[in-house]
């Protein structure tokens, strides 16, 4: 895990000791298992209520960036 969290967080361009702080911090048993239930929760309620997200879109600016609009 820590390893392409490293790599995701560069490619994001947060700084080297940044990264590193955080795949450190998301290291340890306890906040694994928080982030393991967060993520599970994020998904279930997202099962639950699909609709909450339908009218989030990803659109494309014309630079090639992008951005959050909703519908």
């Amino acid at each position: 895990m820590g390893c392409h969290m490293s790599t995701v967080s560069r490619e994001l361009g947060i700084p080297f000791k940044t990264a590193e702080d955080i795949v450190a911090r998301l290291s340890t048993q306890e906040n694994r298992s928080i982030l393991h239930n967060n993520c599970k929760e994020a998904v279930d309620f997202k099962e639950q209520n699909p609709e909450f997200l339908a009218g989030i879109k990803q659109a494309t600016r014309n630079d090639g960036s992008t951005k959050r609009t909703a519908e």
